[in-house]
């Protein structure tokens, strides 16, 4: 397949993960501006990440599985068109129910890239599938960190909707972009997937392991993001604790770089391996620091190393059936999603009977169960390899 041909997809899914990155970072960056506005408080602001992911599982979820059936190209312009309209709205809508159906809209509609861009990257790059998906969370991450700044940016003009008509505006773009492309030879490869195959898709070890090792890795990530700079505040002032998460999150820019370069020449068991023992140990000196250097510096180590993680995975999953890309995707969501509910909820429901100190170590109960997953991973990649050699 022609280089010439894969690199304008390439590009197109980098900026959408981009752009999702920065989307959800805004989010949570504008909360008190949308209680400002719509005069809510925290139960009604606290219903708008959970309903968005719900959205966003369910529409993964049911394309991923049909994804042999879909059209990519009228497929991915009409949702990137579908984003940039429910973002465009945020412009004017006057209630806070209206926003969060222009919010779940925008994600509901992303809901169905993503779905579908990984099993494009996959067909496009089969060969170098684990790199390829490295640069894509990596996208994904720079994004992120430029969510904050530019919800910021938007605040100091005076309009925080400035944020939504600027995302629009980039959605926009992509779709238009994609009306213009040619879709290379092989994408159509891709097959659909019954839900009632799921057992047999799940029976294969990697995709196994990929579901696994999501569930606990996210685990992981879900209960940083969402309780590190309230346990921080435990021995700083808040303001350096909510810091912490910055220091975290930009970590994950040069922790996907290298991991995208290393999975190539070691292999992506063991590049998992080093990131489960290395995080865990991370993780340990994360909630043992009790100052603002050491902190930061165990939070830039511990998202240094789990970055290293879904991108892995996925590509590890993904390249045991390369003709179910969609529905392996569409796993990985699913697992993704547990673990990053289940985790922030057992630590809080710890937290309410003891103290959010003792409550974060239950991440560590996710990480050694992790540490455990990998290293049976590399084992028994190394008998295959064994068996494999001595039948060769």
């Amino acid at each position: 397949m022609d280089a010439d041909d894969r690199r304008p997809w390439a590009l197109v899914t980098f900026a959408f993960a981009a752009l999702v990155g920065l989307l959800l970072q805004t989010r949570g960056a504008l909360l008190p501006s949308f209680g400002a506005t719509f005069g809510v408080g925290e139960a009604q602001l606290g219903l708008l990440a959970p309903l968005a992911a719900a959205a966003s599982f369910l529409v993964v979820l049911v394309v991923g599985f049909r994804a042999g059936d879909l059209p990519f190209e009228r497929s991915l312009t009409l949702a990137l068109a579908g984003v940039a309209v429910c973002l465009l709205a945020v412009w004017w809508v006057p209630t806070f129910s209206l926003l969060v159906v222009a919010l779940v809209g925008a994600t509901a509609s992303a809901g169905v890239v993503r779905a579908l861009d990984r099993p494009v990257l996959s067909h496009l790059y089969p060969e170098e599938r684990a790199r390829v998906f490295s640069r894509y969370e990596l996208s994904w991450a720079v994004g992120a960190t430029a969510g904050p700044v530019l919800a910021t940016a938007a605040l100091l003009v005076g309009e925080w909707r400035l944020t939504y008509v600027v995302a629009a505006a980039c959605f926009g773009l992509l779709a238009v972009s994609v009306v213009r492309l040619d879709l290379p030879r092989g994408v159509d490869r891709e097959r659909s997937f019954a839900v009632g195959d799921l057992p047999a898709l799940l029976s294969i070890p990697s995709v196994r392991t990929m579901a696994l090792a999501l569930v606990l890795s996210v685990g992981v990530e879900a209960g940083i993001f969402t309780w590190l700079p309230f346990y921080a505040t435990t021995f700083l002032d808040r303001s350096t604790a909510t810091l912490l998460l910055s220091v975290y999150l930009v970590a994950y820019v040069p922790g996907r770089l290298v991991a995208g370069r290393a999975v190539d020449r070691f292999g992506p068991e063991r590049i998992v391996l080093v990131s489960a023992v290395g995080a865990s140990v991370a993780l340990v000196a994360v909630l043992s620091v009790r100052t603002a250097l050491a902190a930061a510096a165990a939070s830039f180590a511990l998202g240094f190393l789990v970055s290293a993680v879904y991108p892995t995975v996925l590509s590890w999953g993904t390249g045991a059936t390369p003709e179910f890309s969609g529905p392996v995707n569409a796993v990985a969501n699913a697992s993704a999603t547990l673990g990053a509910v289940v985790s922030p909820a057992v630590v809080g429901v710890v937290a309410e009977s003891t103290d959010i100190g003792l409550a974060m170590w239950v991440l560590a109960a996710f990480a050694a169960g992790f540490v455990c997953l990998a290293v049976v991973a590399v084992v028994r990649s190394d008998r295959s390899t064994r068996s494999t050699t001595r039948d060769g």
